[in-house]
């Protein structure tokens, strides 16, 4: 699928589909007549990518996960760290709400 399509698919960008590839975030892009061809792989990745930057980590953070074994302990670590981020928010947002409750009664 080429870039065009492949973004409106996914609801990225096309200028932020070019970077994650050229950070490293998604695999090589390979060239049909000199324009680019997205895969399964790449929707499954883009798709990995969307969850893990919803979740709260960053870039830098996403990479570190791709780049880490399967089962490994960092990788772990990054899902708990981005877990525990999640709980906070929550745990803030519950209050923003009681606060907005306490307020309307």
């Amino acid at each position: 699928m080429e870039i065009k399509a492949f973004s409106e698919y996914t609801g990225v960008s096309k200028d932020t589909l070019r970077y994650y590839e050229r950070i490293g975030l998604l695999p090589p892009v390979p060239r049909r007549r000199g324009r680019r061809d997205y895969g399964e792989c790449h929707e499954r990745r883009v798709a990995a990518i969307q969850r893990l930057k919803r979740s709260g980590m960053t870039l830098a953070e996403i990479a570190e996960y791709f780049q880490a074994e399967r089962e490994s302990p960092r990788r772990q670590a990054l899902l708990i760290s981005a877990r525990n981020r999640l709980v906070r928010h929550m745990f803030e947002l519950r209050q923003s709400l009681s606060e907005i409750d306490t307020l309307l009664a």
